[in-house]
């Protein structure tokens, strides 16, 4: 048998191909990622910009497993996760070359170190590591993996369960672009224990969305190896309906929050803080709203933790105010009186339910609403310069006026959580700068008298230097004379060192 025949022997039935370690993986992305970046940005941003076009000629290709991941209407996940990360790529492509460029500081240089040039760089972490959620499979994971190559990054990434059809599409999609298959790997959407091996054995960066269930683990395994991580967690996000609100727009949004992607969405308004005097306006709104659904939608399977939750809080003392507690429980469900500080209230669930709390004084809406461990985002329904005032107060990674999520999808937002809802900062270009490493090179080109033994007139003339630079202004003039004076005795000293070594010097040749 020659050569040629060997090579191309099949494989005999019950054997397999070797599995690719961890470190391989980690090697391989290494490798290719030394060449992508000394690619320059625009050759980055073209292969962007290609993949866009893609995505628009080849929709169907990203839409059909998209559709047996979400279980939602395709008009929905077009909108929801199609159209914004278009939007999110056309925003890359257009500012990336601006944020990711070399730049002088901000502010001036010091009058002591004049002669010298400073300049910032941003260069590429390396190797990222995404681990994707189930619920938006393709804007989540798609947003950050643009954002990470564009940076000059090679990638890995763990799609959340059952959605590894959405990402593979999404790296055809890169492929064709021109992107080496190498920068863009894509892990078995079931294989948690790979992801425990790759941050084992070193990469550069983590980008988590997920809950903090789901979190704190990631985190424990980049501990031990020191490294960065970005979480993007759950919330349990409010919804301030203030005294003077469009009590029927706060209660459409409230719908389409709750309910959007069948409520698996960490946005999604879960404790509703309503002013008294608006209370009973907004729950009559409400259940116009509810009415309005289709009660022949796919009812909502419940685990053991979110029945147990609910029947928690109702031996409690919680008021059905819409919804039926029937086995099984009818939703959407308003309740009320659910103490703030019950399992319920601190949950990061996708339970399609929400908490009311009436408020007299927004001091009372800020104590309850500051109860809550997680901080991702908030809505506030009321006149604009009340709701502005009270959006200062708010502990969130993000405010929004009289409206709620559909704002977040705006490509510049940088998105970040709070509290148990996370740290660091996705999209953006807040969250393209979270992708790369800062690199300071200071250049001098004259006055290395810093290179010299420091005298003992020198004391008296960095002193003058520093109370003219920094002390008060009634004593600025003083100090100049004092600098005049301290520089012409650190010049005559300089003078005569200068004298004494040349002496020497002369009698060391002789």
């Amino acid at each position: 048998m020659n050569a040629s025949a060997q090579h191309f022997a099949p494989l005999d039935a019950e054997e397999k191909p070797p599995e690719v370690t961890a470190r391989d993986l980690i090697a391989r992305s290494r490798e290719a990622q030394k060449h992508w970046a000394i690619s320059s940005i625009r050759e980055r941003v073209d292969c962007l910009r290609k993949f866009r076009h893609l995505l628009v000629e080849e929709v169907s290709g990203v839409l059909n497993p998209l559709k047996e991941s979400r279980g939602v209407s395709p008009a929905e996940i077009v909108v929801s996760e199609i159209v914004p990360l278009a939007d999110a790529c056309k925003f890359l492509e257009s500012e990336a070359g601006q944020i990711l460029s070399s730049r002088q500081p901000l502010g001036r240089r010091p009058f002591w170190l004049s002669g010298t040039k400073l300049t910032i760089h941003r260069e590429p972490l390396g190797v990222v590591l995404i681990v994707g959620p189930s619920n938006y499979p393709l804007l989540i994971v798609g947003v950050q993996l643009l954002q990470a190559i564009v940076a000059g990054n090679a990638v890995l990434v763990k799609p959340g369960r059952g959605c590894g059809k959405v990402v593979q599409a999404m790296q055809a999609l890169l492929s064709k672009a021109g992107i080496d298959r190498d920068l863009l790997t894509v892990l078995d959407d079931n294989d948690e224990l790979k992801v425990r091996r790759i941050i084992a054995e070193g990469i550069d960066k983590i980008l988590l969305t997920g809950s903090s269930a789901a979190g704190a683990p990631i985190l424990e395994a980049a501990a031990k190896s020191l490294t960065p991580a970005t979480l993007e967690l759950s919330g349990c996000d409010a919804v301030f309906v203030l005294q003077g609100a469009d009590c029927a727009l706060a209660a459409k949004a409230l719908a389409f929050g709750l309910l959007l992607n069948r409520s698996r969405t960490c946005m999604r308004p879960h404790r509703v803080l309503v002013h008294e005097s608006v209370r009973d306006r907004l729950v009559e709104h409400l259940g116009r709203e509810f009415g309005k659904l289709d009660a022949d939608a796919k009812p909502w399977q419940l685990d053991l933790k979110s029945s147990r939750m609910l029947a928690d809080a109702l031996d409690t003392g919680a008021r059905i105010v819409m919804g039926s507690s029937d086995d099984p429980f009818r939703f959407p469900m308003v309740l009320e009186n659910v103490d703030p500080t019950s399992e319920l209230s601190q949950t990061d669930s996708f339970l399609p339910v929400l908490i009311l709390h009436t408020f007299a004084e927004i001091k009372h809406a800020l104590r309850i609403y500051d109860l809550c461990a997680y901080a991702l985002g908030a809505s506030v329904f009321g006149p604009e310069a009340n709701a502005e005032k009270l959006s200062k107060k708010v502990n969130a990674g993000f405010v929004i006026i009289n409206d709620i999520i559909a704002p977040t999808a705006d490509p510049r937002l940088p998105f970040s959580g709070r509290k148990l809802s996370g740290f660091g900062i996705t999209r953006g270009a807040e969250g393209l700068l979270e992708l790369t490493r800062v690199k300071a090179v200071c250049k001098r080109n004259s006055n290395y008298r810093h290179l010299d033994p420091l005298q003992p007139a020198d004391k008296n003339f960095f002193l003058a230097y520093l109370q003219l630079a920094h002390g008060p202004w009634r004593k600025r003039f003083s100090a100049a004379i004092n600098l005049i004076r301290a520089a012409a005795q650190r010049s005559r000293t300089s003078s005569r060192s200068a004298s004494r070594a040349t002496a020497g010097e002369k009698r060391t040749g002789q």
